[in-house]
């Protein structure tokens, strides 16, 4: 598979994870219902948009980072097929383009590393603190909004 292949089969994988999202706002069973009802039962899954917007914030913040991160890379093989968003390989392989400097790789490493000790910690603060989970996933958005690493100097 050449990269293009990779990347346009991977930006299919995440357009169906974000039309999945979706499925998570469902309207009760009602029967005939008149339109104040209607807005009620609407209103009432409020939370649920409000996960589907993070939800979906979140798998946009992962494709664009995995764009990112393949705007550099030179080659890839099998197994990076099967890891995907593996960073470690693509860095053991030798698969960056040779512009990409061990200075770069290793601040694309950190950040990687401080955005999933985030996903996790928010991920089991929604156990018992759902607000303050919130709040790290509105963190990590922010955090990534900022190029880092190997995406430094692209704006």
């Amino acid at each position: 598979m050449n990269k293009s292949r990779f990347e346009a089969f991977t930006d299919g994988v995440f357009a169906f994870a974000i039309t999945l999202l979706i499925l998570g706002i469902v309207l009760p069973a009602m029967r005939d219902p008149s339109e104040r009802e209607l807005r009620h039962a609407i209103l009432s899954l409020w939370p649920n948009f409000i996960a589907f917007a993070l939800s979906f914030a979140v798998t946009g913040i992962m494709w664009q980072n995995h764009h990112a991160l393949f705007r550099f890379v030179a080659r890839i093989d099998r197994k990076t097929i099967a890891l995907n968003l593996m960073l470690q390989h693509l860095i053991a392989s030798g698969a960056f383009e040779a512009s990409v400097t061990p200075e770069r790789l290793a601040r694309t490493v950190v950040a990687y590393r401080v955005g999933w000790f985030t996903y996790v910690a928010a991920a089991l603060l929604a156990l018992v603190l759902p607000a303050l989970s919130f709040a790290a996933y509105l963190a990590i958005r922010f955090y990534y909004y900022i190029p880092r690493g190997v995406d430094a100097d692209v704006a």
